[in-house]
Parts: C-alpha cells; structure tokens; sequence
C-alpha cells in the first residue's frame, strides 16, 4: 500500500511538473521524500527537487586557473561560458581543445569564454599532475585553464545524476553550457564540436522546460 502512495504522489508530481507547474510539482517531490525516506521513489524525488532547483537557475561556481587565480562563475557574467571537464589521458578531450584552439576566432567573437578543468590527480585519478598544464602550454590554449577539485567534482556529480537520473559516473570530457545570466544550459556528455557550440548558444534563451529536455537528453 505503501508503494502505491508512493507512485502515486511520484506520478502526481511528475504531471505538474511537465504541466509547468514547478511549485507544486516540488511541493509533492517533497512531501514523498519526508514521508517515505529512504525508498526508491524518494531517491527518484530527490534527484527531480535538485533538477528542479538546478536548471535554469543561476548556479555557484568558483575555482583556480593553473596559475593559481581565482576563478568565479559570477564574475564572468554577460559571458557564456562552456566549463569543460578533461584529462591528460583522453585523447578525445584532447582533440576537442586542439579544435577549439584552431577556432577561438569564432568561438571568441560569439561571446563564449572556455573554462577547461583537469581532472587528473583528482579522487582515484592517479595520472601525474604536471601533465594537464604541460600540455595546456604545449597547445596554447587561448581560453581558461584549472583544475578539478574533490568538492567540485562531487557537486557535478549531484547536478549530473539529478538532471540525467542514470546514477552513473559523468563520463570524461562532459562540458556544460552558462548562458549570460549564470543559469545551466545544456550538458554535453562527450567532446562538443565548435559548430554545436556556436548553434547552442542561440538556444540559451529558451524556458526552464525546454532546457531541461535540452539538457537530460
């Protein structure tokens, strides 16, 4: 009987939710996860009130360049902004920064700046540290370049699972697209090519539904 309840509200919320009725789609996401606890259907509503509270709203990024400067989501503002998780050892992630090297005339006139974060020597990641920066000169990266923190990847991790709901690792490179006013765009599982990019940035201005659609596929 229980199990039923729990459907039902899921279903309830979920019907509000594509209704676009966001408040009271997370009212049920909500009142499922303080009634049932630790069950299936609460996990699934947890992840639905982070998706909610996630895309399209304005989101909190800091970090630091490989030469040590702050780096701070709000103070990039009035730009898009792609941030780019790769490694050293993907060489799709390389061939991705060698083509948006060759292009950062377009890329840069579109208003779009890079942020590309390494993630070697992060969490079980055991690949020497000295080699994503190395390679970063090596290439001339024309865009921003950092790395990856334990805290960082754990809060991309959440967005990821709670936008995608598979619950699986995001996969190395995975980027996701700012659009001018600090809100999640679109995410990209695997390389993006400059082309893709440059169409999705016209799309930016699209509603909190047809983001999320954008996003999770």
């Amino acid at each position: 009987e229980q199990a039923d309840v729990s459907e039902a509200m899921l279903q309830l919320a979920i019907s509000h939710e594509f209704a676009g009725d966001d408040d009271q789609a997370l009212h049920w996401y909500t009142e499922i996860v303080d009634r049932f606890g630790e069950t299936d259907k609460a996990s699934n509503a947890r992840g639905a009130q982070r998706r909610l509270q996630s895309v399209g709203k304005v989101l909190k990024f800091a970090g630091k360049s490989l030469q040590g400067e702050q780096v701070a989501l709000q103070d990039l503002r009035g730009k898009v902004i792609l941030i780019h998780y790769w490694a050293s050892w993907c060489q799709p992630c390389v061939a991705e920064l060698k083509e948006w090297e060759k292009q950062a005339t377009e890329i840069k006139a579109a208003g779009v700046d890079i942020i590309a974060l390494a993630v070697d020597g992060v969490g079980t990641d055991t690949t020497d540290t000295a080699l994503a920066p190395q390679l970063i000169d090596k290439l001339e990266f024309p865009f921003s370049a950092g790395r990856a923190t334990p805290a960082m990847l754990d809060f991309i991790q959440a967005l990821h699972d709670a936008l995608i709901q598979l619950h699986r690792h995001f996969p190395i490179p995975t980027s996701f697209l700012i659009d001018r006013e600090g809100r999640l765009s679109v995410i990209y599982k695997g390389p993006v090519g400059v082309d893709m990019l440059l169409q999705d940035i016209q799309l930016s201005g699209d509603s909190l539904e047809q983001r999320y659609h954008r996003s999770a596929s």
